[in-house]
């Protein structure tokens, strides 16, 4: 498994097993940061409120797409259906393929 890593000037993924660096990303800064399991998708909160989320193609080195939220993210979670996102007082749940909105908890 993997271990990711939110910098000031980007994220670090290293392998658990060996601790080896497997990815560097200078994207700018990150806050918070999840994996998808072993895939190169990455989700990423970066700005200095912490209200925007982009998720991030590892392999293509870019982002897919941004998204902005009125109050700072607490956290992300994912599965291979789902994006799941904590505010403080509300939860955002995506259809991960298309990051459409499917329910506001």
């Amino acid at each position: 498994s993997c271990l990711a890593v939110g910098r000031p000037r980007g994220f670090d993924i290293f392998s658990t097993e060996s601790t080896a660096l497997l990815h560097r990303e200078d994207c700018g800064v990150v806050k918070l940061v999840e994996m998808l399991f072993r895939t190169s998708l990455v989700a990423l909160v970066g700005d200095n409120l912490r209200r925007q989320l982009t998720m991030w193609n590892t392999k293509a080195r870019a982002g897919i797409c941004s998204l902005q939220f009125p109050s700072e993210i607490s956290s992300v979670k994912m599965n291979h259906r789902r994006a799941v996102v904590l505010l403080r007082q509300k939860v955002h749940i995506f259809d991960l393929k298309t990051m459409k909105v499917l329910h506001v908890i």
